[in-house]
């Protein structure tokens, strides 16, 4: 009996061991979705959909693939989209990133766009090294000779102790409430150009005027810019 109940004690602690490896894996969702319905001209509307993403395992995951899907007001498909991109493209165990995307679908009618899915995909293959930098964002209007337009800017810092050469921004533009309104991002790189160690830069990006007239029209504040700026490296 005593026989028994050894082998059973083994067994089950195998299988709490393999079930425990079984979820050491890194994997990528969306945590926020916003569905933006953006008009474009007088006889047809984007359906632009912002996205937060984030690693709920314990294991880092990469980017792979995603889609973008859009339906009408019965449940049918009407348009889609393959999404090429995420920044960063690699995340940690309880990091996020985000992503965006969009699908053009002819009508006259807005409410013709009604739903969306995105679907993301990650993988455990990592070929990527993400260095992240520290960063601040701001929501500015500036205006110059020709008027005045709607820019995210990221004051970014070279906290490494190497010559930053390059680096990346993902900008997400909030309410006042936190909500994810909005999703641009930029890169810089300069071949005889770096920024040393304890120095900073500042990147803008410029709104487009459809996406700030559709915030404009539906009464949308921006609030807050939150920025994620890095640089990658191979493994």
């Amino acid at each position: 009996m005593a026989r028994k109940l050894r082998l059973l004690g083994i067994l089950v602690f195998l299988s709490i061991l393999l079930t425990s490896q079984a979820f050491a894996a890194g994997k990528l969702v969306t945590t926020v979705e916003n569905l933006c319905v953006v008009p474009y001209y007088t006889d047809s509307y984007y359906g632009y959909v912002f996205a937060e993403l984030g690693n709920t395992g314990d294991k880092p995951v990469q980017f792979s693939t995603g889609l973008l899907e859009l339906f009408d007001p019965d449940g049918n498909s009407i348009s889609s989209t393959d999404v090429y991109y995420c920044f960063p493209p690699v995340l940690q165990p309880g990091e996020k990133a985000y992503t965006y995307a969009s699908s053009y679908v002819e009508t006259k009618d807005k409410n013709f766009i009604s739903d969306h899915m995105l679907t993301i995909t990650g993988k455990g293959t990592i070929s990527q090294k993400i260095v992240n930098l520290k960063s601040t964002g701001s929501y500015k209007q500036i205006t110059d000779y020709y008027g005045t337009y709607d820019y995210l800017v990221a004051v970014i810092e070279n906290n490494t102790e190497d010559v930053l050469s390059m680096c990346e921004v993902v900008f997400a533009v909030k309410n006042a409430e936190g909500n994810l309104l909005y999703v641009s991002n930029s890169s810089w790189s300069g071949y005889n150009v770096g920024v040393m160690p304890g120095s900073s830069l500042e990147m803008r990006v410029q709104m487009g005027t459809d996406m700030t007239n559709y915030m404009k029209d539906n009464g949308i504040v921006p609030a807050t810019v939150e920025t994620i700026a890095y640089y990658t490296t191979s493994v």
